[in-house]
């Protein structure tokens, strides 16, 4: 509609696009008309459900009906996808989940910062370096009994000081005692602080998510 009326105006007839839409919508400042992608609006409008249904602490009643519709496991999930679409679900919820297509731009462009420990993952979520303890250290994962289970449940203050409490289900063998020297070394700064985890958007770590920088 926008592009038909830019070349033909208020009449019905078809007119030749002169210009590249891409150029249009450059800013001025670039030599374009500064008119919007409304396609490029829409992702970022569903972006900000994204980073609302990442929120643990707001219990509004949408996002109720989001987990007795598609299960409590999805609030605080930054990687939905392909897999958190049933086969009778709405559109919305079918544009939330591929928000990202193949890129992962939305989860590359949030972190977590931990608190409590209270709702990150110890193994699966990025709360230390720049990968999941679960991709660094495969083989460690692969022998515990705490898989999915929150930093706060894996340890606890003795005399102020934080100690972990990380159950195998058997004996580490001689060449796994490396990685796991280094994997202790990974995880021991971590201290408990008296706030819930919280997301950060990484867009602008100032004002949080906004439309306009996503």
């Amino acid at each position: 509609i926008q592009r038909n009326f830019l070349w033909g105006g208020l009449s019905n007839r078809s007119k030749t696009c002169w210009v590249k839409w891409d150029d249009i919508c450059r800013p001025k400042n670039e030599a374009g008309l500064g008119i919007r992608d409304l396609r490029l609006v829409n992702t970022s409008l569903l972006a900000k459900w994204r980073w609302k249904i990442l929120s643990h602490e707001e219990e509004e009643v949408w996002k109720q009906i989001v987990k007795a519709r598609y299960g409590s496991d999805v609030i605080g999930n930054r990687c939905l996808g392909a897999a958190d679409i049933p086969r009778s679900t709405s559109n919305w919820w079918r544009d939330i989940c591929n928000l990202e297509g193949e890129s992962s731009w939305f989860s590359s462009a949030v972190g977590k910062k931990v608190g409590r420990g209270d709702s990150t993952s110890f193994w699966n979520e990025i709360w230390i370096g720049d990968q999941s303890l679960r991709q660094r250290f495969p083989r460690l994962f692969g022998i515990s009994l705490q898989k999915q289970e929150v930093i706060q449940n894996l340890g606890s203050l003795t005399e102020g000081r934080w100690q972990w409490e990380l159950l195998w289900r058997r004996d580490r063998f001689q060449w796994e005692e490396d990685q796991y020297r280094e994997f202790v070394d990974v995880i021991a700064p971590f201290a408990p602080v008296d706030n819930h985890d919280r997301w950060l958007w990484l867009g602008d770590g100032i004002q949080g998510f906004t439309v306009k920088s996503a």
